[in-house]
């Protein structure tokens, strides 16, 4: 499995996909260009969830030898009275897996009245640009929800594509599993289903200075301030860049396969992300409801830190159930790859940093800064002979590289092995590493990263 991590403190979770195995996926704004980004679109939220937005991107994994091992989890049959279609539900260990739509209704009616009445708000305080941006987001985002079907109904429906019904069989094995073993807040979260009709769900905007990685940010009510832009339209996505490059700005556009709104809505499974594979689909599930169970207010290193440490705790105690002895190896395998690949970049973004804060001339910066470029490339392409995998990246190396491409990329797993021994301490009890966990969320940044950094070095 492999995924990206580039975060930001607020807006959804969202997922690119660049290395779908049938097409390149991701874009810059450069037609025909490659990129791979994370990506967010800021909406408005409860209070208790209002800090707690942050993106994500992920890469296609390779796909595994085998879809659905035999588990507990996974054992899921039909449920089909003669003469019957509307009625038919699917069975996961004697308990009926089907949402009411009632409840799926009556709950989006009145969020999307709130939502409208901020919209309203913003009328007052931002000006029509900042409306017509609120309103397609808010529209966006309800044409998703009013799009969910059960899946129960999927599984019932004999047209139903049989991949993606092994698909949705998994997911609601890993579900339930997140809810026994891992005491993860499954709720109703990935009981539906919504085909967009397309490959991507957002696109988002990032913007950099010509000579400054600095990037270009947006304040929204509620949400505060984001260093992206998010639209439902890939053509909306892509004006709004042009005008922005017209402004002198350098502009990178990335497509977005799968969001989770953390706990806002019932998250639906998509389309756009339903090839994933066993593992891919299995730690995306166990990462996103993680944030829900904590939120460490701007501190997205920790935030992203504990998601990814549950995610792998997860994955490794999925792997014995499942009793596919691949599946974690394969994970870290591809993690590390990542990691390395991130490492790469932030020390050429460094010196880019430093180049850009000299007292060179304007001319003199532009051709070191193409330079620098050049050589990460050249860099990459010396990695690759070393280390197996890195391949996967040669679409995003070699389109386009630009600020506001670097500017978007950081690292966020840093304290991962201190979660760990953590989670060793108090003997792979998760309620109790919960516990503990929370606790460091309360506290002063200061003394959460004392106590992080204690574990490392220890």
């Amino acid at each position: 499995m492999e995924y990206w991590e580039s975060k930001a403190d607020d807006g959804l979770i969202l997922y690119t996909d660049p290395r779908h195995p049938y097409k390149n996926r991701s874009h810059s704004t450069k037609r025909g260009s490659s990129a791979f980004q994370h990506s967010s679109i800021p909406l408005f939220r409860s209070r208790l969830q209002q800090d707690s937005w942050h993106s994500r991107l992920s890469l296609t994994w390779p796909r595994g030898p085998g879809f659905l091992r035999q588990n507990k989890y996974a054992q899921h049959k039909i449920i089909s009275p003669p003469g019957s279609r509307s009625s038919i539900m699917l069975k996961s260990q004697g308990k009926i897996c089907k949402p009411q739509r009632t409840a799926i209704q009556g709950g989006l009616i009145k969020k999307y009245i709130v939502l409208t009445g901020l919209v309203l708000l913003s009328i007052l305080l931002c000006g029509c640009e900042s409306v017509q941006y609120y309103n397609q987001a808010i529209q966006g985002q309800y044409s998703i929800l009013d799009k969910r079907q059960p899946i129960s109904e999927i599984m019932a429906d004999p047209d139903s594509p049989d991949f993606l019904r092994e698909k949705l069989v998994h997911i609601l094995a890993v579900r339930r599993f997140a809810e026994n073993e891992l005491h993860l807040p499954v709720k109703n979260h990935y009981l539906t289903y919504v085909d967009l009709k397309r490959s991507y769900v957002v696109w988002n905007v990032f913007a950099a200075p010509e000579l400054s990685l600095a990037p270009k940010t947006w304040c929204y009510p509620v949400v505060g301030c984001a260093a992206y832009r998010g639209y439902f339209s890939e053509k909306n996505a892509r004006q709004y860049a042009d005008g922005l490059s017209r402004q002198g700005y350098e502009v990178y556009v990335a497509g977005v396969t799968a969001y989770s709104t953390l706990g806002w809505f019932d998250d639906p499974v998509l389309n756009t992300f339903i090839q994933y594979s066993e593992d891919q689909s299995a730690a995306l599930i166990f990462h996103e409801l993680a944030h829900q169970i904590l939120y460490a207010k701007g501190d997205t290193a920790f935030n992203e830190s504990f998601a990814t440490a549950v995610e792998q705790e997860g994955l490794k105690r999925w792997q014995e159930e499942s009793q596919a002895s691949h599946l974690y190896r394969d994970y870290l395998k591809n993690y590390r790859r990542q990691e390395q690949f991130i490492q790469l970049i932030i020390q050429y973004r460094r010196i880019l940093e430093t180049l850009y804060q000299s007292d060179a001339s304007t001319m003199d910066k532009r051709e070191q800064k193409a330079s620098i470029f050049s050589e990460l490339r050249d860099e990459f392409d010396r990695l690759k002979t070393t280390y197996n995998g890195l391949s996967a990246y040669d679409n995003w190396m070699h389109h386009s590289l630009n600020n506001a491409k670097i500017a978007s990329v950081a690292a966020y797993h840093d304290f991962v092995p201190a979660f760990q021994k953590m989670l060793l301490e108090h003997d792979g009890d998760l309620n109790q590493f919960y516990k503990a966990c929370h606790k460091l969320a309360q506290g002063k940044k200061n003394e959460r990263y004392r106590i992080l950094n204690s574990y490392l070095e220890n």
